[in-house]
């Protein structure tokens, strides 16, 4: 979660606010890769009760990075960029929601 974290935090907080686009780009690439370790964690024992909230949450997560990638990589991202900030946005407040599993 905290990898995670530290590069949405980036994204959010410094590269959305200027529209940076190749660091967008970029970072929309490093977010996978971080769902991808985040996909293959699993809850510690004394969470077991929180087991299917935090499966459903993550997915929704791992939905909306796949969205923010696959935006970002078709070139789209560049042509709308509301599009891109509403992708950013949904990938956040994902975040979020899955953070208050815990």
């Amino acid at each position: 979660m905290d990898a995670f974290h530290r590069v949405l935090y980036r994204l959010y907080h410094y590269e959305l606010p200027a529209f940076a686009l190749p660091a967008i780009r970029a970072t929309a690439r490093e977010l996978r890769e971080k769902m991808a370790a985040l996909d293959a964690a699993s809850l510690p024992a004394r969470m077991e009760s929180k087991k299917e909230e935090f499966q459903a949450r993550r997915s929704e997560l791992g939905r909306a990075v796949s969205e923010l990638a696959l935006l970002a990589e078709t070139g789209e991202a560049g042509a709308d960029e509301k599009a891109s900030r509403d992708a950013i946005e949904a990938v956040r407040r994902r975040y979020v929601l899955l953070e208050e599993v815990f």
